[in-house]
């Protein structure tokens, strides 16, 4: 059974990137990783400085640690299913242990969710010998705490969970025999394992500590932002099926259990995992977060499975995680018809052979890779007169198509939060308006119109937006993107007040009418309520729309980023494709102005929010124009059928691209 377990889960080689939202992120990790950015500091993104080593682009990384990585997370995982059987011997709940851990390692196709296993694997061990021995080898512990510290250098959700489940391992301590002096020594001995192990992988990583606190602020603004604007309903049943499944766990089988005080020792971790498990699925309810949400919650019944000491209660639990892994593989299966076959050749050994020639002749599969990944990216690589616009200064791509970047062998200057809609906080905001301001931006922004979930770019990091038209020209113009130029001097003045107002929700709301020379500018301030907050932990928080109405009489809906709209958003001219945009930038644009003379915020939570919403309005006017007789001219574009006034201090003096 091991033996056939090991066949089954062989590491698979190196994805290879498209081009598409998820890949930029994959490509900008393997950027950022090559010239040497730090983390926090440079780049801020869910992912850590070992993240790329999830999706290794042949192109830029070495193979070598890539290679290490697949095989050291493989090796983890089967060390985790020895520990199950080191405890408990060749009884039914470890072939039910081996089956649920294998099975989710074979039905997922996150490299990240699959460390995460591995370590689940480990821990669920190290109940096991503290169920049976009432004590677990100090070297479990570090290697446990060792693997807990490290993971958020590769993921930040994933770390966080992590943590928790290895705190919760030790807590088991104070359970278990009757020498609590003893167990206290032993817990503060292996309390510090994970942070000490955090701290010193990202020195030795990044060659920076100075940047370590950056990196936890920043990258925990990013998964404290994640629930509420990246939020999106499903199905309700999914819902109701994913807190029927928790609660069965955590208080139904421990209720029906006939020898409950058993089940103790697993059931922290079952609950903490039972509830990152459901914060992943119901977030973003699409069918393959739901999907491995009772995977997840499958894999959380272990840690009570091994606890038993009844057949009853045996039963109990195998049929709880029977039922659950099998109702998450149908809900996968259902939603995603083809990719269903590859798991099964896997679990047959029917790919084990190719596999294992694939690791084994490494090179040549990493090759392999190389070349698949370099004919998608042909498509894109733009035409020479752009190439000669960039010439040999640093590129960005905003909003969030970063793939453009290596397709184009350009040299990659990011704003901190490289894509956009990851700036869900004004910390973060501000922190890529800062960037846009100072001499370290890029020398040119490839600029597209894209947006994610019925928004408004404008609407999602509005800081880094106005600092965006504020510093840069438009230097070429195309249907389908923008070549962007940083200029030397800012075009507009400081924000001057226009006036404010409470609005409610579900109201009209007035946009001042200023100087068609001027731009509208909205700060809007809208507080959570305490139930809004506990959703948010627990659950998610409903979106946010805002309606414009527009002086031709069109109405727009947009979802907007609440917590960002602190930073002040234009909202007089809310654009709609790229054409749309040229007046930010002191430019004609080809559509007719169609200003926006009232707005009107809805969201179907309003409990979660407070009644009032404060706003405040600003105008915003150019500086007298200057000639720049350097300035080339713009191609003409087809026509597609109370804050403080200032950003803040620029980042001077910011370290270059290729040094740490």
């Amino acid at each position: 059974m091991y033996l056939w377990i090991a066949l089954a889960v062989i590491p698979l080689p190196p994805q290879i990137l498209g081009t598409s939202l998820d890949s930029s992120w994959a490509y900008a990790l393997n950027l950022a990783h090559v010239d040497n950015f730090v983390f926090g500091k440079d780049v801020v993104f869910t992912f850590g400085p070992l993240g790329y080593l999830f999706y290794p682009v042949t192109d830029l990384v070495a193979p070598l640690p890539a290679f290490g990585f697949i095989w050291a997370m493989y090796a983890y995982f089967l060390f985790g299913l020895f520990l199950i059987w080191r405890a408990l011997g060749h009884r039914l709940i470890v072939l039910v242990s081996w089956i649920t851990l294998s099975g989710a390692m074979l039905f997922t196709d996150l490299p990240f969710e699959r460390l995460q296993l591995s370590f689940l694997g480990v821990a669920i061990g190290i109940v096991a010998l503290l169920v049976v021995e009432a004590d677990a080898h100090s070297v479990y512990l570090v290697i446990a705490g060792v693997t807990a510290g490290l993971i958020p250098l590769f993921k930040a959700s994933e770390g966080i969970g992590a943590c928790a489940v290895y705190y919760a391992l030790l807590s088991l301590l104070f359970l278990i025999g009757q020498d609590k002096r003893r167990a206290l020594h032993k817990v503060r001995m292996f309390v510090l394992v994970p942070p000490l192990a955090f701290v010193l992988g990202f020195t030795i990583v990044e060659r920076n500590v100075s940047s370590l606190w950056d990196f936890v602020t920043r990258t925990t603004h990013i998964v404290l932002g994640y629930s509420e604007a990246m939020g999106e309903a499903g199905p309700m049943y999914q819902a109701i099926l994913a807190i029927f499944g928790v609660v069965t766990l955590c208080v139904i089988v421990p209720l029906l259990a006939e020898r409950p005080g058993a089940l103790v020792l697993g059931l922290l971790p079952a609950a903490l995992l039972s509830f990152f498990a459901f914060k992943n699925g119901m977030v973003r309810q699409d069918p393959h977060h739901v999907s491995l949400l009772h995977v997840k919650l499958a894999v959380a019944g272990l840690f009570l499975l091994v606890c038993t000491k009844t057949a009853r209660d045996r039963l109990l639990l195998v049929t709880y995680v029977a039922g659950s892994f099998v109702l998450g593989v149908s809900l996968f299966v259902a939603a995603f018809p083809g990719q269903g076959a590859l798991p099964e050749r896997r679990a047959l050994l029917q790919d084990a052979e190719e596999n294992l020639s694939a690791n084994w002749h490494y090179s040549a599969t990493w090759g392999r890779v190389g070349a698949q990944t370099r004919k998608r990216l042909e498509k894109m690589r733009l035409d020479p007169a752009i190439a000669g616009m960039v010439g040999g200064g640093t590129v960005d791509d905003v909003p969030n198509e970063i793939d453009i970047v290596p397709a184009n062998g350009w040299r990659w200057c990011p704003r901190p939060v490289f894509q956009s809609y990851s700036a869900y906080m004004p910390e973060l905001d501000e922190l890529n308006a800062r960037h846009l301001l100072s001499p370290a931006s890029a020398d040119h922004i490839i600029m597209q119109w894209e947006a994610i979930d019925g928004r408004n770019p404008l609407l999602d990091d509005p800081a880094s937006w106005r600092a965006l038209f504020d510093h840069y020209d438009v230097e070429l113009a195309r249907p389908d993107l923008l070549v962007l130029q940083r200029r030397d001097t800012s075009r507009n003045l400081a924000p001057s007040e226009a006036g404010s107002v409470t609005a409610a929700w579900h109201r009209d709301i007035s946009v001042p009418e200023l100087d068609p020379a001027q731009f509208v500018m909205m700060r809007a301030e809208i507080d959570k309520t305490v139930w809004g907050s506990l959703r948010g932990i627990l659950f998610r928080n409903s979106p946010i729309y805002l309606t414009a109405n527009h002086v031709s009489g069109k109405q727009s809906r947009w979802r907007v980023t609440r917590a960002n709209l602190v930073d002040g958003a234009f909202v007089g001219r809310l654009p709609e494709n790229l054409g749309e945009t040229l007046p930010y930038f002191g430019q004609p644009s080809d559509s007719p102005s169609d200003r926006v003379v009232s707005i009107r915020f809805e969201t179907s939570g309003q409990a979660e929010f407070s009644p009032a919403i404060r706003i405040s309005w600003f105008s915003v006017a150019s500086r007298p124009a200057e000639p720049r007789s350097d300035t080339p001219p713009v191609v003409a574009m087809a026509s597609p059928s109370s804050t403080p006034p200032a950003f803040g201090t620029p980042e001077r003096g910011r370290r270059p691209p290729a040094s740490r």
